[in-house]
């Protein structure tokens, strides 16, 4: 619909109906003139402000997933080290493949999700993973009211025969100290076992600085965090990322070892290189520097300390992965505690 200006002109109308109102309203936009080329451009821009004014209103009611997992990105674009937003393109562009790019958000409900899942006869492992990235999508998309209905806790994780090996990757205290014993090159041992005494992620290690430690208090400040995608130095992953931990007293002969330099000279890939194929080699298991921070998780476990305790030195309210080792480190304990309880006569 469109009409003539006194000035030549042509404006364009539009209608629809204002989600909350129920109520028909018109908005318009002015054209040069009435041309196929400009019929479409009106199109588009009319559409667009509709599109605007719903989002704005928060009740966007025909947004597609593709549409959805973009203002996603942007948001934690803002919000997010650039690793992270890399991994959730990765993750979220075969998301969109499995559910459909096109579809409309509204539609999309835990039936489907998990229709098109098991349409993909990957196993349980894979998704699960894809589940995760369908989660933190969904539950976004309701927080900032995309969608009415948060549909994630309908979401049922796969049974994942897999499990088992996932809770070896960490190391036993015994395999920790045969590890550092075969490591010849002292850099690599020095990180090693700091990573293993201190919690720390291996991109929030390797961008200390001496500034980072208080020897006298006995306290490293984690702030910044050097990506090992860009290799640039940058926050921290998380809000809760940012703390500062206590230099236990295990710790502080590391600590003196590596000032005033801290792992300034150390490579990420080489390390990681490195700590494999010493893993691999002594325990028969190829483990990353990420896994060293899941052995520190394990040996506070073994040890007694909290769960809260433990989560708050890594920097996060809440991890899936911390919990499930901390549960089968002390649900192990138990079971040596009843082994030993059964080995003995009180009488």
């Amino acid at each position: 619909m469109y009409s003539q200006t006194r000035d030549g002109k042509v404006r364009f109308f539009e209608t629809y109906i204002d989600p909350r109102t129920r109520q028909r309203k018109t908005i318009s936009v002015t054209m040069d003139a009435d041309t196929k080329f400009t019929r479409k451009k009106a199109s588009e821009r009319l559409n667009a402000r509709i599109r605007q004014i719903k989002a704005q209103d928060g009740q966007i009611h025909d947004m597609s997933l593709k549409e959805l997992t973009g203002a996603y990105i942007a948001y934690q674009k803002a919000h997010v080290q650039p690793q992270t937003v890399i991994g959730d393109e990765k993750a979220l562009k075969a998301v969109r493949e499995i559910l459909g790019e096109d579809t409309d958000i509204h539609t999309i409900d835990a039936r489907y999700i998990t229709q098109r899942l098991d349409a993909t006869g990957e196993t349980p492992t894979r998704k699960n993973y894809r589940l995760k990235h369908i989660k933190k999508l969904f539950k976004w998309a309701y927080r900032y009211d995309y969608i009415p209905n948060d549909i994630t806790g309908k979401l049922v994780k796969y049974k994942d025969s897999e499990k088992a090996r996932r809770e070896f990757k960490y190391l036993e205290q015994d395999e920790l100290r045969a590890v550092l014993d075969a490591m010849d090159m002292r850099k690599y041992r020095n990180l090693t076992e700091f990573l293993a005494l201190s919690g720390l992620r291996i991109g929030e290690a390797l961008a200390l600085t001496s500034d980072d430690f208080d020897l006298e208090n006995r306290t490293i400040t984690v702030n910044k965090s050097l990506s090992l995608v860009t290799y640039e130095i940058g926050s921290t992953k998380t809000e809760n990322s940012d703390r500062t931990i206590h230099i236990q007293t295990e710790l502080l002969p590391v600590v003196e070892r590596i000032l005033p330099d801290c792992f300034r000279r150390i490579q990420y890939p080489a390390y990681n290189k490195y700590i494999r194929e010493t893993t691999e080699r002594i325990i028969g298991r190829p483990l990353t520097a990420h896994a060293l921070r899941h052995t520190h998780v394990s040996l506070l476990a073994a040890c007694g300390v909290p769960l809260d305790v433990i989560s708050h030195r890594c920097g996060h309210s809440d991890s899936d992965v911390t919990r499930e080792i901390y549960l089968h480190v002390t649900e192990k304990m138990k079971d040596r505690d009843a082994a030993i309880l059964d080995s003995i006569r009180i009488m």
